[in-house]
């Protein structure tokens, strides 16, 4: 971006924009507003532990965090590789570097942020580099919520627990997987619960393997669906794929995209003595995402009518 707007730069990975960060990007806004400045995000394309062998799976794709940032209120984003020349640098370089790159009169982090060579630096260093290079800085203390700390890695803790439900407050919507359709065995099909079979990003976090109430949405529809991660046992599974039963659907979805939200787990996966065993459990999952569906429409109701009251 051009260096003849002033910026006030927010600073972070920001995985999976959780209500911490939405705390930090308001705050961000709300300071550039006053200010007649412009709001701006410096973050990576990659996790910076990528840059050193790790392959951390993530909470949000890229055009994930970018499509949240905007819909925030962003101004500019500007998103690098983090890379060993980056992580390289010592906290003042770093400064240095994005001084380079913005006419930067503050900058927003949140109050565990970490920076330079070997993580050396903190909101504290910051803030006396700030003092040094004349802009200011604002920390934006933890947000809480169940009596924890919310974080992007407490975020994946309960994912991979399969705790969608408490991830989904942390993240202030529920969590999801978003990929491309494809064929597979067609092994619920036979069953009489014909799935859609998901390819997601590589680089997406997978909740915890078992079965889930989920919110299935395609071409701006949405519907209710039961979704198994896992590697059916019971039909000699042998990958881990990610099948999504469709409630009251029934159009041919191949090659195109799907949004599946995670909002309760019902059970593990389970290997069963028989395919018929299987179907009847599937429709006792289906059974539950029919309660949930009921309960989601009643509440819809009573909001109206309590719009019209």
């Amino acid at each position: 971006m051009s260096k003849t707007h002033p910026v006030i730069v927010a600073l972070g990975m920001f995985d999976g924009i959780h209500i911490g960060h939405r705390a930090l990007l308001c705050h961000t806004c709300k300071v550039a507003k006053q200010n007649g400045w412009q709001s701006a995000v410096y973050t990576f394309y990659n996790h910076p532990k990528s840059a050193f062998g790790a392959e951390p799976k993530l909470l949000s794709t890229v055009e994930e965090r970018r499509s949240a940032l905007l819909a925030l209120g962003i101004d500019n984003i500007r998103m690098e590789t983090f890379d060993s020349s980056i992580a390289l640098l010592s906290p003042q370089a770093f400064v240095e570097r994005l001084l380079s790159e913005f006419d930067m009169r503050a900058v927003s982090v949140g109050f565990n942020y970490a920076f330079g060579r070997n993580r050396q630096g903190s909101a504290h260093t910051l803030q006396t580099l700030g003092e040094k290079y004349g802009f200011k800085v604002f920390v934006v203390q933890p947000i809480t919520l169940m009596q924890e700390t919310v974080s992007s890695t407490r975020i994946r803790e309960l994912i991979e627990n399969g705790q969608v439900c408490a991830a989904s407050k942390m993240l202030c919507a529920p969590y999801s997987l978003t990929g491309i359709v494809e064929e597979n065995r067609h092994i619920g099909a036979s069953l009489g619960f014909p799935t859609a079979n998901l390819k997601p990003s590589p680089d997406k976090l997978l909740p915890k393997e078992g079965v889930y109430i989920t919110n299935v949405l395609h071409n701006a529809c949405a519907y209710t669906g039961v979704t198994n991660i896992g590697r059916n046992p019971t039909v000699a599974g042998k990958t881990t794929t990610i099948e999504t039963h469709i409630l009251n659907f029934s159009q041919s979805i191949y090659g195109q995209e799907l949004k599946v939200e995670f909002i309760e787990r019902l059970r593990d996966e389970t290997c069963f003595s028989n395919r018929h065993e299987l179907a009847e459990q599937i429709k006792r999952d289906v059974n539950a995402a029919l309660i949930w569906q009921r309960k989601k429409a009643g509440c819809r109701l009573a909001q109206c009518a309590d719009t019209i009251v």
